[in-house]
């Protein structure tokens, strides 16, 4: 095939990076690359700018790649209103320009001039490939785009490999960065995002000589869980390792000030008087980061000091003005999975709208931590389809700065069953530009279905709008929900499970499957069809083995060893957060012992939940809905 720009074919142009910034260099190398594996030629990249004349001559053209600085004399790229990591593509009479607006833009350019213009498609770390066919012919190209948000974070397996951030146009990692050759990334001082406290204050260093640094319960025991932030010793010992941690890490653009991973936090008196005088249980945690930022604000004015509101600080602080450096970056811990974020019909996203908006009023400084999975049931179908993208325009529409989007990223094994890869590709899209529009979206994940799975996609399209269109009713997803809450098992008139949902998903796979054009696309299907099989032995194991028959036992039993022979085979090592897939098939383990113990989600019996339950009786009393029937809403651990 051959492509020509602006009358000129390909081959005859010369690569030329700027000198201005590392990453230039970096992208013509990247462009390169991908033009010889589009057309079988890799063209010459040559340093400095050779003259208009002197290329005419010589009937070339060049392809110029680097910072928008670095042409000033051409009006397109001059004036273009390019933001952070905006990119510029620009075709005129010398050639084609690919531009950014800082390091990173550059290799973003080149990435998306690959994707736009000639159908490359980046949808795993390992798995790329080009669409459509023919020759290309581009003249009088302008494209210039700045992403709306300036920190994107897919927090997903597979998301970390630096070329493949680059492919995505993210810029954070969960430790360590992007290289600066590569345009560099937003990094955390000291590699810490989160939970920063027992970092900061380790109780082994310091629990057994001074338990009065740590919180007092309701007992009046001293406990190692959370600091006792009203203790001037802890904030003296926690600033200096913040400022520690910001020596260590030269360009980090955040220092994490924030709880620990649990739900507990010191009742002591002058901390209880501090969070009633500002109405939020939280309200220590946010004085405590204010302080931090106040301090470190002439010192370190590129640090943005970031507090996160989750479990027991959800509540914002009233009559506490927030540092202009202070960051908050909210979860969606409390939102519900079942219905879009400005549902006003829902009880808990219509509450945490509100507090958001509380926090939006205190901080220009605004992320978000959304959680794209069920901590509680890795496997289960999860109602993202429109989801995602509607919750993404409502993220945008608030003015967020940045969204991370965590998935199953710390487990051991690889746990995503659960189309995880595609929904990494499909949320780094919409990180890049929460503006498009849903028959867009739905094309990226048709895209990936297609490339990925291979001739079957259509019946894996299906699926995933199969498992979006189950009865629900009064029921709501939160980040831990179980597998029968999310896609409840109806029952037939005569009382019998409905099993319609099984067989349609089974028969949708089967579809799929034979529709794989090569070995390895049938085995990403049939890793894929994890979520379908454990739904079935997860809400019919029961049924069976107290009711069925025992040839129906005996087959059950022989799906059940399948099934767990399956998540071995494919490296899914845990689907629950905490629970190991013990390596010997025990056909008397209920698939229940597989994830957590249901009373974590509808007891409250480990404490986690009691913020969310009384939020939960209250809607109970008002509605007249038994308890049992609604999947709390929770802050779990």
């Amino acid at each position: 095939m051959r492509i020509v720009i602006e009358g000129t074919d390909i081959g005859r142009f010369a690569v030329r990076p700027s000198d201005s910034d590392p990453a230039a260099r970096a992208a013509a190398e990247r462009f390169a690359k991908y033009i010889g594996l589009t057309v079988g030629a890799t063209p010459k990249t040559a340093a400095g700018k050779t003259p208009p004349a002197k290329r005419a001559a010589a009937g070339g053209k060049s392809v110029f790649i680097g910072l928008q600085s670095d042409f000033p004399a051409v009006a397109a790229v001059r004036e273009a209103a390019l933001g952070t990591d905006g990119v510029l593509i620009h075709s005129g009479p010398d050639g084609l320009y690919l531009v950014g607006q800082n390091g990173r833009g550059c290799v973003y350019a080149v990435y998306e001039f690959l994707e736009r213009f000639l159908g490359w498609r980046f949808l795993t770390e390992t798995d790329e490939t080009r669409v459509g066919e023919g020759d290309i012919s581009l003249s009088g190209v302008f494209y210039a785009f700045t992403p709306p948000f300036d920190y994107r974070w897919p927090l997903f397996y597979g998301a970390y490999e630096p070329e493949f951030m680059l492919k995505q146009r993210s810029n954070v990692v969960w430790e360590g960065k992007l290289p600066d050759e590569l345009g560099g990334s937003l990094v955390y001082a000291g590699g810490h995002c989160a939970h920063t406290y027992e970092k900061l204050l380790p109780p082994e260093t310091y629990f057994a000589a001074h338990p009065e640094y740590f919180m007092l319960d309701a007992d009046g025991a001293r406990k190692k869980d959370q600091p006792c932030l009203t203790n001037p010793d802890v904030f003296e010992i926690m600033l200096a390792g913040v400022r520690r941690w910001i020596a260590e890490t030269p360009g980090a653009r955040f220092v994490n000030v924030s709880p620990n991973d649990n739900n507990s936090r010191c009742l002591c008196p002058e901390c209880s008087r501090l969070n009633e005088r500002h109405k939020s249980p939280g309200a220590t945690a946010y004085r405590f980061a204010n302080r931090v930022a106040a301090a470190i604000k002439e010192e370190s004015p590129h640090i943005l000091v970031e507090v996160m509101p989750y479990l027991y600080t959800e509540t914002p602080p009233e009559d506490m003005p927030f540092e202009d450096n202070l960051s908050v970056r909210s979860t969606t811990m409390g939102f519900c999975r079942e219905h879009v974020a400005n549902d006003e019909s829902c009880y808990f996203n219509a509450r945490q709208r509100a507090y958001f908006s509380k926090f939006a009023r205190l901080t220009k400084n605004l992320y978000m931590w959304d959680y794209m999975l069920n901590s509680h049931d890795f496997l289960s179908p999860l109602p993202h389809l429109k989801l995602l993208w509607q919750n993404m325009r409502w993220y945008r529409n608030f003015n967020l700065k940045g969204v991370m989007y965590q998935y199953m990223n710390w487990v051991e094994g690889r746990a995503d069953g659960e189309f995880g890869l595609m929904w990494n590709y499909a949320a780094g899209k919409l990180l890049w530009n929460p503006d498009m529009e849903y028959a867009d979206f739905l094309d990226h994940i048709k895209d990936f279905l297609q490339l990925y799975y291979g001739g079957g996609w259509l019946a894996l399209y299906e699926y995933l709008t199969l498992t979006h269109t189950q009865t629900r009713s009064g029921i709501h997803n939160g980040p831990a929900g179980r597998c029968e809450f999310i896609v409840p098992m109806t029952a037939r008139p005569d009382g019998t499970p409905d099993t319609g949902f099984i067989r349609a998903g089974n028969g949708l796979f089967d579809r799929a499957e034979a529709g794989a054009e090569t070995p390895e696309k049938l085995e990403r299907v049939k890793r894929a069809r994890l979520q379908i099989a454990w739904y079935e032995i997860y809400t019919t194991y029961d049924r069976v083995m107290a009711q069925g028959s025992e040839e129906e036992k005996k087959a059950f039993l022989q799906k059940y060893a399948d099934f767990h022979a399956a998540l071995l085979k494919y490296n899914v090592l845990q689907i629950s957060e905490g629970k190991q897939i013990p390596r010997a098939f025990d056909p008397e383990r209920r698939p229940g012992d597989y994830v957590r113990d249901a009373s974590d989600i509808d007891d409250g019996a480990d404490g986690t939940n009691q913020y969310y339950r009384e939020a939960l009786v209250k809607r109970q009393e008002a509605a007249g809905t038994p308890l049992r029937d609604i999947l709390i809403c929770r802050a779990t651990v």
